[in-house]
């Protein structure tokens, strides 16, 4: 008998599969918690909005997506829709991560409360969003340790980031690898002009291309910290590619552009392809095969 239920941090998810953050169709969000999801990440979201640049938000290139959401809505605009996750994420049993990003230590903290009143369990420090300006002179350690005073927390790392410079973010509870990797640029040859209407005209890649990076700072990261509980995000289209990011490490597997490109549907394709896989080679749950690529198929002691 398969089973899918993962444990990510204490929190035990009935999937491997997470919808990561930046998703603006709200509706795209709560109809994906009917799928089978183990866990949903909302925002990024601010104590005041940061960007509102025009539309477009994400366009097609050949190896993958080229986006820059901004962020759009402040933590008081979102308030409604992210009740209305928590309420139904509790009726569905998913795990709800919500997503914030401040410009100095301070305000990260107020957002991260904020978030966390709202009855996330788990608020995600966006410490790598490749088109905001972060946090100035950011005392990692001591933000997450300020944080984690009274909640659960995760960091959203960038997809580059050395094991050295992993190490200070080794307080907090999860590791999510990796964000879209930034700059990235797309240019209308008719106009001359860049696609997208962020302040340089600039975006971050995401998609296909992206997935071999997600996947080896995933690998190093959990070789690194055989205990620590990390989500793989990067590129994640088919059940294989989930496959592979749990081979590598990671507790649990975000999607993000495959939902654009493919539609809702990409989740049970995925959901479903990851049962038979299991079914064939004779796997009962993702922790038999979690870490197979370090030679362990279990969380060593950090």
């Amino acid at each position: 008998m398969v089973d899918l239920g993962v444990e990510l941090a204490g929190f035990h998810m009935k999937s491997p599969l997470i919808v990561a953050g930046g998703i603006i169709n709200e509706k795209l969000v709560l109809e994906a918690m009917d799928r089978g999801v183990g866990g949903v990440v909302v925002g990024t979201y601010a104590l005041t909005p940061k960007s509102r640049h025009p539309p477009p938000f994400i366009t097609k290139v050949e190896c993958g997506y080229v986006n820059a959401y901004g962020v759009r809505r402040s933590l008081e605009e979102a308030e409604g829709f992210i009740l209305r996750v928590v309420e139904k994420a509790e009726r569905d049993d998913v795990l709800v991560i919500g997503s914030v990003v401040e410009d100095d230590v301070t305000k990260v903290v107020e957002a991260a409360r904020t978030m966390h009143g709202f009855g996330v369990p788990v608020v995600e420090l966006n410490l790598s969003a490749p088109v905001l300006k972060g946090p100035e002179g950011l005392d990692v350690e001591r933000l997450i340790r300020d944080v984690k005073s009274d909640l659960k927390v995760s960091v959203k790392l960038p997809p580059l980031i050395s094991q050295g410079a992993l190490r200070k973010f080794s307080e907090a509870d999860i590791l999510h690898l990796s964000n879209a990797l930034g700059p990235a640029f797309a240019l209308d040859i008719k106009t001359g002009r860049p696609i997208l209407k962020t302040e340089n005209g600039c975006g971050a890649l995401s998609g296909p291309a992206i997935k071999p990076i997600a996947l080896a700072t995933v690998f190093l990261a959990s070789k690194a910290m055989p205990s620590k509980p990390i989500i793989g995000t990067g590129g994640v289209s088919s059940w294989k590619d989930a496959v592979e990011f749990i081979m590598a490490g990671a507790s649990a597997v975000g999607l993000h552009s495959a939902l654009y490109a493919r539609g809702i549907k990409v989740l049970d394709e995925i959901l479903e392809g990851m049962r038979r896989f299991m079914e064939r080679e004779g796997y009962s749950k993702p922790e038999e095969f979690k870490g197979l690529a370090l030679g362990r198929q279990s969380p060593q002691p950090f």
